[in-house]
């Protein structure tokens, strides 16, 4: 792991936080994602990181997008600042310390991020010029 951007130390634990919370077993994801399960228990482990296009078929798998799991990750690095021991703070035995209520809080924070994260999207979208529907439409039956 030395020389790795701290941004990405985590990302295995990411990817085995989003596994557990989907219900997932490692070997039932590896094989939806078409990846070893001894591969993503070393991604998982961090001993590697997965290639661009292995991460999406990962998060494709887990029904994830890019922007979601990567928000994700740096709500955990500042839920949990790094140093040893962080990883035992959140695999425990029988998987992560969470209950309904974190879980329907999560819930409600990505709700809202992606709705708020959709409006400044549609807000720098332009608008389809109506006119360009009606002269397409105009032009065709011209033609005929």
């Amino acid at each position: 792991m030395t020389g790795r951007p701290v941004r990405f130390r985590r990302l295995g634990l990411g990817l085995r936080v989003f596994r557990e919370l989907a219900g997932l077993s490692q070997a039932t994801f590896a094989r939806s994602a078409g990846i070893g399960k001894c591969q993503l228990n070393r991604y998982e482990r961090g001993h590697e990181l997965p290639k661009l296009d292995t991460l999406g078929k990962l998060l494709d798998a887990l029904q994830v997008t890019p922007l979601a799991f990567f928000y994700c990750l740096a709500l955990l690095e500042s839920r949990f600042a790094p140093g040893p021991g962080v990883e035992s703070q959140l695999l425990v035995e029988g998987g992560l310390p969470v209950d309904e209520r974190h879980i329907a809080a999560l819930r409600r924070l990505f709700t809202h991020f992606l709705d708020v994260f959709q409006s400044a999207i549609a807000s720098r979208m332009p608008a389809a010029p109506e006119h360009a529907e009606a002269g397409a439409g105009g032009s065709a039956s011209a033609r005929r």
